[in-house]
């Protein structure tokens, strides 16, 4: 975007007159605006007019691009084009103009006083009208009806011509239409890996009191006895049965006969698969016969 000293010179030429009046240059050059006269700025060390057009500036000067009065370069060389801009919206393609072109076309360059302008394509050539003039600007008028393409410009004066192109667009864009409706859902991503595992939690409530424990529905009392009727040994064996396990047991023993001599041999539980699943007793008698009779306790 070209900088313009005339919109600065707007804010501040009622400052500068009020409070520096006319100020005569600074011999050898200016360093800031108040060096310089009311109605001109400082410009690379020399106060420069503000103009809008090479009317505005003295003989021998022309209005340049930027808005103030520079040595006009008219020396009666051929035209030379440094740039082309159009005056619609902003042109967002580097490759073109500036802006986009509607009616108007600025050209700046050198050697622009007294020229035509032509534009041309393909299948026309037509010589367009110059609406403002200068040595260093020139804005000219397009025709109605253009259709869209590639034209080339051409400046022509006594010296010679210059080309530049002039890329034409059909229209300009307009308003951003209204959102459309959403499509469909895409598919499932894949599953993210799994987070950190968070801070535990604050222990919960103590939950309510359980029911009282019925010890008769978990717990039973297996015996099984061995009286014969002769001899000095007798043997007994007491099992929970399957799916249960002994919790505690004992072993009664009795004397049939003379009590001489009456001993317990076996007193211990019956382990299958490192499980208590029984209990098992023995007695023996030295002058007369026993018997013996096993208890388990089991539970589920």
């Amino acid at each position: 975007m070209r900088f313009s000293f005339r919109a600065l010179a707007l804010s501040l030429l009622s400052v500068v007159a009020a409070c520096a009046g006319n100020k005569p240059t600074t011999p050898g050059g200016c360093k800031s605006i108040g060096d310089c006269d009311s109605g001109s700025v400082c410009v690379a060390g020399t106060c420069r007019a503000i103009c809008y057009s090479d009317g505005d500036c003295v003989e021998g000067q022309a209005c340049s691009g930027e808005g103030v009065c520079i040595p006009s370069t008219v020396t009666g060389g051929v035209p030379v084009i440094s740039r082309v801009d159009g005056d619609g919206v902003a042109e967002t393609d580097p490759t073109k103009t500036d802006h986009r072109v509607r009616r108007v076309v600025t050209i700046d360059g050198q050697n622009l006083r007294e020229t035509t302008v032509t534009l041309a394509n393909a299948t026309m050539t037509h010589p367009l009208e110059i609406c403002e003039a200068g040595g260093n600007r020139i804005k000219v008028l397009l025709p109605l009806g253009l259709s869209a393409d590639t034209y080339r410009l051409t400046v022509t004066n006594q010296a010679g011509s210059c080309d530049a192109t002039l890329p034409i667009l059909q229209g300009e864009p307009g308003p951003q239409g209204t959102t459309g409706p959403q499509g469909p859902a895409g598919p499932q991503g894949a599953q993210g890996a799994q987070g950190a595992q968070g801070i535990q939690g604050p222990a919960g409530p103590a939950g309510p009191a359980g029911p009282t424990p019925d010890f008769a529905s978990v717990l039973s009392v297996v015996s099984a006895t061995d009286a014969p009727g002769t001899g000095t040994t007798a043997s007994a064996t007491a099992s929970c049965g399957a799916g249960k396990y002994a919790t505690g047991g004992g072993c009664g023993i009795y004397s049939i006969g003379n009590w001489n001599g009456v001993i317990p041999k076996i007193d211990e539980p019956v382990v299958s698969n490192n499980l208590p699943t029984g209990w098992t007793c023995a007695c023996a008698a030295k002058d007369g016969t026993c018997a013996v009779k096993a208890s388990v306790i089991c539970a589920d």
